[in-house]
């Protein structure tokens, strides 16, 4: 497995995490974050 495909799948993973706990917001702070 190459390092992007990875990281695509932690971010997925951490979308999924994300939509399960918290709505919007949560989004929100991971992109003013980045």
């Amino acid at each position: 497995m190459q390092p992007s495909e990875l990281s695509f799948n932690l971010l997925s993973r951490r979308k999924r995490r994300a939509k399960h706990k918290r709505p919007v917001q949560y989004c929100d702070w991971i992109k003013r974050r980045s």
